[in-house]
């Protein structure tokens, strides 16, 4: 359990008399039911990224570093520890150092991405410390200049729907197109804006026509119909 499950009341009671009759058994467990506003949902959406993903033969170890140090870093809260430290008196110098460094990082984990043979033997570990060293470089020197944290903010909330838009557009509605703009800054402008005005779009439709509401009351008939079928 962690803190925001709750347990029966006799759930205890019931799992140490049962330990005490049957002395040769060593551990016991219960069945659980998923409750809580959008939690089956988010359930859902947890679950069709992984069987598409084993569906698409992709290899899944090579998310067991990152996964687990995303964790780690949000539970300790790393990025606000680092931002907050001072490796010297003076701010300004401690800004400057963390800068060099942190940029330094990024240099050699890319230039190690582009090699071959690190790419074969550390793939798994790179993975992993690419993108958090980015996101803390960006945390530490990037989310005080003036709108970028609201713009930042503004991206994030569509940015599930522009992940599966864009792939839509590129490869079935407009690919043509889309790689007739020649330059990949071009390509990437364009699916960005198409995908922002489509995600944008769609979030308008959702509002209308109540899809919060109708997609959860889905959601808990399908549980419903697991929880006694299942």
């Amino acid at each position: 359990m962690d803190s925001d499950d709750i347990s029966a009341k006799n759930r205890l009671e019931t799992q140490v008399r049962y330990l005490t009759l049957h002395p040769d058994i060593l551990a016991v467990g219960t069945a659980r039911s998923i409750f809580g506003e959008n939690v089956k949902r988010n359930v859902m959406l947890f679950l069709l990224p992984g069987s598409f993903l084993i569906e698409k033969h992709v290899h899944l170890t090579k998310y067991l570093f990152i996964v687990p140090l995303a964790i780690c870093f949000a539970d300790q809260q790393v990025f606000e520890r680092l931002k907050s430290w001072k490796p010297l008196k003076s701010q300004a110098l401690s800004k400057f150092l963390k800068f060099v460094v942190s940029t330094g990082m990024i240099l050699a984990l890319l230039m190690l991405w582009n090699s071959r043979w690190a790419l074969e033997r550390f793939e798994f570990m790179l993975n992993g410390l690419i993108p958090v060293v980015i996101i803390y470089w960006a945390y530490e020197f990037l989310l005080d200049v003036p709108g970028l944290h609201q713009l930042l903010e503004f991206l994030g909330k569509y940015s599930a729907t522009v992940f599966y838009i864009h792939t839509f557009i590129r490869t079935l509605w407009l690919r043509d197109f889309t790689y007739s703009l020649g330059h990949a800054a071009v390509i990437w402008l364009f699916l960005m804006g198409s995908s922002i005005l489509i995600a944008v779009f769609l979030d308008v439709v959702k509002k209308l026509i109540h899809y919060e509401k109708i997609s959860n009351a889905v959601i808990d008939g399908f549980m419903a119909w697991a929880d006694r079928t299942l």
